[in-house]
């Protein structure tokens, strides 16, 4: 996603293409972190938070292991957890 843009603006200047690249680098990140987190969690029936805390959590713990199981652990604990 971010390739075609950062080669277009390498063609104007270097200084523009790595401003590209940290301005699609930021924008990933927010993608990834708040719209699926919100995504996950509503397919989920997860709260948002709860499943951010989760991600924040799992990556203190086990850094990128820990993050990228902390979704699918958060689902499995909410099953496991009688009512």
């Amino acid at each position: 996603m971010a390739i075609p843009p950062t080669l277009v603006a390498l063609s104007v200047s270097g200084m523009t293409a790595l401003l590209c690249m940290i301005f699609f680098l930021i924008l990933n990140e927010l993608i990834s972190d708040f719209l699926m987190a919100k995504l996950t969690s509503s397919t989920m029936n997860i709260h948002p938070m709860s499943n951010l805390y989760m991600l924040l959590a799992g990556a203190a713990a086990f850094g990128l292991i820990g993050a990228l199981l902390a979704t699918p652990l958060a689902a499995m604990i909410k099953v496991d957890k009688p009512e």
